[in-house]
């Protein structure tokens, strides 16, 4: 027992030796007060408390009073999910409990057979819904012949059997609140009809507010309807505050231990934002709850003040923590310009909570204590914010604001530049694959600001290994591109792409002549065929003119090359004699083949180089042979991977033919 961390249970108590909030002698108080009104003609009973506020344990203290002056019976009709049943639930339900209390089998038989009754009822058309039952059935039956089964016989017989019991029928209907709309009418209307019936008492558990709300939502004066139903109303007695601190620093001592608190800002984070959050011991066990996980792992990583208070705002006020992470920019500037000063103004909106939620947590008046964060391990430098949101945010969760984010920037280069930069590079590919999304708001200013920079960006996409439906880095970026380029006005769309092939890497400018062009297999046809054509030359001009240093920098070279040659373009053997520019050639064609074998699930992978590309490329095989053979002379470079699996090939090594040959060249 003694290795487990004890915190204060959300649990109902059982009985009086858990009673930690001192509610013992009221709950017994008011049990015996209940029998001192006349329960001959039944009696209803309101217990109402706020959520979280302890009604179930509440009544389990009063429960060993309830227990010597009646048969106390419990129904809970949140776990019955038929509405229209619930009445003949209960009266079956309540006479299957009471077996266990005295063997009056008259009273047993009569509460079941009037259950049974109930439960073959099928709703009258003058009636409506089945929960108007009772008092529509009753008056119904009453007229027709008095059958030895019928309704009005079997309520009668239960009635007089009900006068002559040894003592009252204690019934708590606890959490009345939970139910649905459809259900907590019947169970009110069953209180309703049968709160007369003798030697009944009716103990009803709710949250007031909520079930008035529930009713004035359907149409129900719900305040009027409680007050006709509920001859004593009971509001279970608050916490005292002072008790419901010591038992959350209680709590916290015990997760938080002999930890080094600043005394100052905790005093400000308790008194101004978390003393006025927790209202009851529900607050306090989801709050320690989550706290201790937290501690757990960054307590030693992160100030604790900062932990207690964000960790309140994120279980309290889940929509101020999301606006904290959107804000960070803002909340972590050192320097206090009109934009700041707008968007804290927007996020405080006059209320003094959130206000203090600032101070304690980013010191919003002070902009020069950036050291002291560092020092201090505050969520307000720069590394720790994001050590506690990566913690506790999921990851689609934050790749969805950054993208949200990088959205913003996309109307100036510069900023989506420094905004794109900042994007963790395990984020990049689905923040990208976000931007999507925003694609009927996309304008030719933002495919000018956008496209190169998406591009230099790209080769920081990790390497992984991509399943069989997969399609990669690299289809993200297109299907991006694609659409920024269709969004294009028609008559600024060759000027537009003119501009972007003349301001882009040789990588984006195969992709956009590709995307806009006619070529089977790439073209998407977004502008005429001349016009592609007239685009097209300006991007072969361009790979004429690349120095070895551009070209050996190309992402994907041998795509280029490759496109270059095939359409009948003879490329400079001095260009490709160059070892850097032979280098990433080699490197751009080893490509990836995934294969299934017979009904065995496992993906095989295999590294290929596409040496057929690479001998189309160079003009001859022993060409190729002869580059690799110059490279291989470097011992470093020698032991590479690409460099092995080029040897490999030098050496005679063919990896096995695609059905259809064209699907080994098919990335180019």
């Amino acid at each position: 027992k003694g290795k487990y961390m004890e915190l204060i249970s959300d649990n109902p108590i059982k009985d009086s030796s858990n009673d930690l909030l001192g509610r013992a002698s009221s709950a017994e108080a008011f049990a015996k007060h209940i029998f001192s009104f006349d329960y001959k003609e039944g009696l209803v009973v309101g217990l109402c408390g706020e959520w979280g506020n302890g009604k179930t344990s509440y009544i389990n203290l009063m429960r060993p009073e309830l227990e010597k002056n009646s048969f106390v019976l419990d129904f809970n009709p949140w776990m019955f999910s038929d509405a229209h049943n619930l009445v003949a639930l209960f009266f079956t339900e309540i006479s299957a409990q009471l077996r266990d209390y005295e063997d009056d089998n008259e009273l047993i038989d009569s509460l079941s057979s009037f259950g049974e009754l109930l439960s073959n009822l099928k709703p009258l058309p003058f009636v409506g819904n089945y929960f108007s039952v009772l008092g529509g059935c009753l008056s119904f039956f009453s007229k027709k012949k008095k059958e030895k089964n019928s309704l009005k016989n079997q309520r009668d017989k239960l009635i007089k059997v009900l006068k002559e019991i040894s003592k009252p029928i204690t019934v708590i209907l606890d959490d009345i609140d939970r139910l649905s709309s459809d259900e907590l009418q019947s169970i009110l209307k069953l209180v309703r009809v049968t709160g007369n019936f003798p030697n009944i008492v009716y103990v009803l558990s709710f949250d007031k507010n909520r079930v008035i709300k529930t009713l004035n939502d359907n149409n129900i004066d719900g305040r009027d309807y409680l007050e006709k139903i509920i001859q004593i109303p009971f509001d279970i007695p608050q916490v005292p505050k002072k008790l419901l601190q010591e038992n959350l620093f209680s709590s916290l001592d015990k997760i938080l231990r002999d930890v080094y608190l600043d005394k100052a800002r905790w005093s400000n984070a308790y008194w101004n934002i978390i003393k006025p959050t927790i209202k009851n011991i529900r607050d306090i066990k989801r709050y320690t709850s989550s706290l201790s996980n937290i501690f757990k792992q960054l307590g030693k990583e992160i100030d604790v003040v900062d932990l207690l208070t964000i960790e309140a705002i994120r279980i309290f006020f889940p929509d101020k923590f999301k606006e904290i992470f959107e804000l960070k920019d803002y909340l972590l500037a050192r320097s206090d310009n009109d934009k700041r000063k707008v968007k804290l103004s927007d996020f405080i909106q006059d209320n003094e909570m959130y206000e203090s939620f600032l101070e304690v947590l980013f010191d919003s008046d002070n902009i020069n204590s950036n050291n002291e964060f560092l020092k201090n391990r505050r969520i307000a430098y720069s590394a720790f914010f994001d050590l506690y949101f990566e913690q506790v945010m999921s990851p689609e969760f934050i790749n969805v604001k950054l993208s949200q984010k990088v959205w913003l920037a996309m109307q100036s280069e510069e900023d989506f530049k420094i905004t794109l930069s900042a994007v963790p590079d395990d984020s990049l590919e689905n923040v990208v694959n976000n931007l999507i999304d925003y694609e009927k708001d996309f304008t030719k200013e933002i495919a000018l600001a956008t496209i190169p920079t998406l591009y230099r960006n790209l080769p920081r996409v990790p390497e992984k290994e991509l399943g069989f439906f997969d399609f990669g880095a690299d289809m993200v970026w297109s299907r991006l591109v694609y659409r920024l380029l269709r969004r294009l006005p028609e008559k600024d769309k060759k000027d537009v792409i003119t501009q972007l092939l003349n301001s882009s890497d040789l990588y984006v400018q195969y992709l956009i002549v590709g995307i806009i062009g006619y070529r089977k297999g790439r073209g998407h046809q977004l502008v005429s065929e001349s016009d592609a054509k007239d685009l097209e030359e300006i991007f072969l001009n361009n790979i004429r003119s690349a120095t070895i240093k551009e070209l050996a920098g190309t992402y994907n070279l041998s795509h280029i090359i490759y496109f270059f040659v095939s359409i009948g373009n003879p490329f400079s053997d001095d260009i490709l004699s160059s070892p850097e520019v032979f280098l990433s050639l080699l490197k751009s064609s080893i490509s990836e083949r995934k294969s299934q074998r017979g009904d065995d699930p496992t993906i095989h992978r295999e590294k290929i180089l596409l040496w057929d590309a690479l001998i189309k490329i160079c003009g001859d095989e022993d060409k190729v042979n002869s580059l690799i053979e110059k490279i291989a002379e470097d011992e470093e470079l020698r032991n590479k991977d690409y460099m092995e699996l080029a040897i490999k090939y030098k050496n005679g090594y063919r990896h096995k033919k695609s059905m259809n040959h064209e699907d080994d060249l098919d990335e180019f």
